[in-house]
């Protein structure tokens, strides 16, 4: 019979609170998600990210950092830190909330053409 192990959850938790629970979507799914999506090449393209993180995988995702100037990016991020990083990165998002995306916004219908609900 073979022996089953388990892995130690402290090391896990303590890591998982450093990063508030964060786990950003890979670079490689981000673009492999990307062959499956076609935007409009000339009308305006409103994306959303609930959770946005670092926006990286959002920004692959659309393919934002191709120069498609008519992709504009929107998102919440609970992380503090994270905002603020984000901010000093100008161009990136034309729109930024530091909340809780369940607890402290309200989006009206048809605001986005396209949510990233971040796998």
């Amino acid at each position: 019979m073979e022996e089953v192990k388990r892995q130690s959850r402290f090391s896990r938790l303590r890591t998982n609170e450093g990063k508030m629970g964060a786990y950003y979507t890979d670079p490689d799914h981000c673009r492999w998600i990307h062959n499956f999506l076609e935007f409009p090449k000339e009308s305006e393209v409103c994306c959303f990210d609930p959770s946005i993180g670092d926006a990286r995988a959002l920004r692959l995702v659309t393919d934002k950092d191709g120069n498609r100037e008519h992709v504009k990016l929107f998102g919440v991020e609970i992380n503090k830190e994270t905002c603020e990083e984000l901010r000093r990165e100008e161009g990136i998002l034309e729109g930024l909330l530091e909340a809780d995306f369940i607890e402290g916004t309200v989006i009206s219908h048809n605001s986005f053409s396209f949510c990233f609900m971040n796998p």
